[in-house]
């Protein structure tokens, strides 16, 4: 008996070390983890520095390090001080590895990070501690396997929400706040950002207060029961409350919240269009609606199929309204597993047709999100380019072919491998993968193309692989003509830099936004000061146009020669400062210096990015010549006065009359639009117009003056909605 008592006391003894040497490892592991994930993170580009993306991440991997360890801790009896102390460490070893990656990687904005740092993860961990809390609670034997499954369905909730709901963004307890997949650089922190993290961090400690006095002896006694029932109610209520009213407060856009802020909509077998605006006639819905029709034509044929559901397109009235219920500004974007197209409706003409295509191509897709197999989004986008056709009023071999010969050897299988797409400038992705796309339609058939889709197997659908395809439509863009005048253009629209590349982004865009709000302000000095602050950071042409704009209307001419030319002018020009010459040869002829004025002109004219933009160039070079015009041309208090001076001086000028052709009394339009002057968008804005003043037989006399003109496979194209909006209207 004797003998076997000292056995079960070293069997003991034995298992308690056991059980000491794991808690020592685990507290060793657990640290060493975060810090090696942490590491890696610095590594990536968007990740390198302490900031929004950064914090994001760490918030995401100290919720469930912090939770998951709460469960064992809890369940290794260890007092709640020790717990707190141990998760702190955790919680400071991404925050002291970010901090001091900013000695090696720039971050502009330190303070802001740790803003970041602190409102995203400081929060997460509490709320993993209290997940890890109720886990326990639940079930003391099991509780590190509860915490995971709540973990899972915490986080799986975000993706059943994306899905269902109109909203990129996403708020979620785990990481706080994600903007969405379409990227907006400007990103702060919002009061409704703030009062979820407060709500979070409540909930948060009212779950660890709850269970903790649940876990007392007599915690189902008298007073004690009562005060831990309250508890209770009151975390499950704020709870509640906070999903019930979740899209009152901006935490999510649910579908019948957005058609409540929409006040009309107009419903056919194809579409149901939602009006943000009431103030669109009926007339010009029924123009939004042809267009759409045309496109969707158009489209059928192209694909050889059809969406199987009507289609929901919601137009905006402004991209502020779009941000808030939405959670971008600048994008228009398609969900189209949900066939649901958001826009806003200044851009519907130039994206009705590119958003479509996503339903189009998303009809041959097997997945739930109706999108090329494995997420492949050379072939999501290229797909809808190859639809659309139409980039900047070229086709986008023309541009492809360009940036081959012009910009440098890509290698076209890049872009539909993992996530390449998303690392290149976004121009350049769009263009190759929608040229490639056209290419394989063209030459294989839009079967083939839609079994690609569905599968994302090029070897199986085409019988060769990727790099061979590649190779081939290599040698086909290659033999496509090129110009050496395209080559300014080429580097204007292509050679910049990727999202990834750019310095300091996040701090970069949020001042100036800042900056660009006061120059809308007329606040030209403050802005000009933010501006210069900004270029002592980083360099690049919208910084560099708002310094030469604020100095500009303040009529600091001098000022803005000597930063052009100390600078912006260094060796030779570049493509991409194109705005800021604009300007500076308003300087320059407000000087005297007209020859100075006309060098950075005529380099302007050079670049032939498109008609409007040739022909706005063409007539600066004119009005350069009178430094009287150019100071009422940026300065008289009334421009349509104004522009019937000129019209008056420059009677019967092309370039004047087009650049000014609003002004144009209406025996002057009439004349000026009998005979096709070359720029074919003057005639297409001043065609829709005339539609939305009802004056139709004015259109179709247009039309009739455009179809006797030569013109390109674009503007045959557009052409052909106009006879066939006037031939259903």
């Amino acid at each position: 008996m004797a003998a076997w008592l000292i056995f079960e006391r070293q069997n003991a003894i034995s298992f308690v070390n056991k059980l000491l040497q794991v808690k020592k490892v685990f507290l060793i592991i657990v640290p060493a983890l975060i810090a090696l994930a942490s590491i890696i993170t610095l590594q990536l580009p968007l990740l390198n520095i302490l900031g929004f993306e950064y914090s994001i991440f760490s918030a995401l991997l100290l919720t469930f390090f912090c939770g998951l360890c709460t469960a064992f801790f809890l369940k290794w009896n260890f007092e709640y001080k020790k717990i707190a102390a141990i998760l702190s460490l955790f919680t400071f070893i991404p925050l002291i590895l970010g901090y001091l990656n900013s000695f090696l990687v720039k971050n502009c904005s330190l303070l802001e990070g740790i803003e970041f740092y602190f409102v995203f993860t400081g929060v997460a961990v509490v709320f993993g501690t209290s997940i890890g809390f109720l886990s326990f609670f639940l079930n003391k034997k099991y509780s590190p396997i509860i915490f995971v499954l709540f973990f899972l369905t915490i986080f799986i909730w975000s993706v059943v929400v994306y899905y269902f709901h109109p909203q990129l963004f996403l708020f979620n307890p785990i990481y706080g706040f994600f903007p969405g997949f379409v990227y907006d650089e400007d990103i702060t922190l919002t009061s409704t950002i703030l009062l979820y993290r407060v709500v979070i961090l409540l909930i948060s400690m009212l779950i660890i207060l709850t269970c903790h006095r649940y876990s007392k002896s007599n915690s189902f006694k008298g007073f004690n029961l009562l005060l831990n029932r309250g508890l209770l109610i009151i975390t499950s209520l704020i709870l509640c409350l906070m999903l019930f009213f979740s899209d009152d407060l901006g935490f999510s856009t649910s579908l019948s919240r957005l058609e409540k802020n929409f006040n009309s909509r107009k419903i056919d077998e194809r579409f149901e269009f939602h009006f943000e605006s009431d103030s669109l006639s009926e007339n010009q819905k029924k123009i939004i609606k042809l267009e759409t029709d045309f496109h969707f034509e158009q489209l059928t044929r192209f694909f050889q199929t059809q969406p199987k559901k009507i289609i929901k397109i919601f137009l905006f009235e402004s991209d502020k309204s779009k941000k808030k219920l939405l959670g971008t500004a600048y994008a228009d974007f398609t969900k189209p597993w949900l066939y649901q197209i958001f826009l806003t409706r200044d851009n519907f003409k130039k994206v009705i047709k590119h958003e479509l295509a996503h339903i189009f191509s998303g009809e041959y897709s097997e997945n739930l999100f109706h999108v090329a197999q494995n997420f492949n989004l050379g072939l999501v986008e290229g797909a809808a380019m190859a639809g659309e056709w139409d980039w900047n009023d070229k086709e986008p071999h023309f541009y492809a072919s360009n940036i081959f010969r012009f910009i440098g050897e890509l290698n076209p299988a890049h872009f539909f491998r993992g996530f390449n797409f998303a690392f290149k400038p976004s121009a350049v992705s769009y263009i190759i993968s929608g040229s490639f796309a056209r290419f394989l339609i063209d030459e294989y058939g839009i079967e083939k193309f839609g079994k690609l889709y569905a599968t994302g197997d090029f070897a199986n659908t085409y019988g060769i692989n990727l790099s061979d395809l590649s190779e081939r439509y290599l040698i086909f863009i290659k033999s496509l003509n090129t110009k050496a005048e395209d080559s300014l253009s080429t580097e204007y629209y292509f050679k910049r830099q990727s999202l990834f590349e750019k310095e300091c982004l996040r701090t970069i865009a949020k001042k100036t936004n800042q900056a660009y709000k006061l120059l809308t302000e007329k606040k030209y000095l403050e802005a000009n000061l933010l501006f210069r602050e900004l270029w002592g950071t980083v360099k690049t042409p919208s910084i560099a146009y708002g310094i030469l704009y604020s100095n500009l209307f303040q009529k600091k001419y001098k000022e803005c020669i000597d930063y052009f030319e100390k600078d912006l002018f260094k060796d030779s020009l570049s493509p991409n400062y194109v705005s800021s010459y604009l300007l500076t040869a308003f300087a320059y002829g407000l000087t005297g210096r007209d020859d100075k004025a006309k060098m950075l002109l005529d380099y302007s004219l050079r670049l032939n990015l498109n008609q409007e933009y040739n022909n706005a160039i063409q007539f600066r070079l004119k009005i350069i010549e009178s430094k009287e015009f150019v100071q009422k041309y940026l300065f008289h208090p009334d421009q349509v006065e104004f522009a019937k001076e000129l019209l008056k001086y420059y009677s019967d000028d092309a370039v004047v009359m087009t650049q000014l052709y609003k002004h144009l009394t209406s025996n002057e339009r009439k004349k000026f639009f009998s005979t096709y002057s070359g720029n074919f968008w003057v005639f297409e804005k001043q065609f829709f117009s005339l539609l939305d003043s009802g004056d139709f037989l004015q259109a179709r006399t247009l039309v009739e003056v455009l179809q006797q003109a030569s013109l390109s496979e674009i503007e045959k194209s557009k052409l052909m909605l106009m006879k066939y909006i006037l031939s259903n209207i």
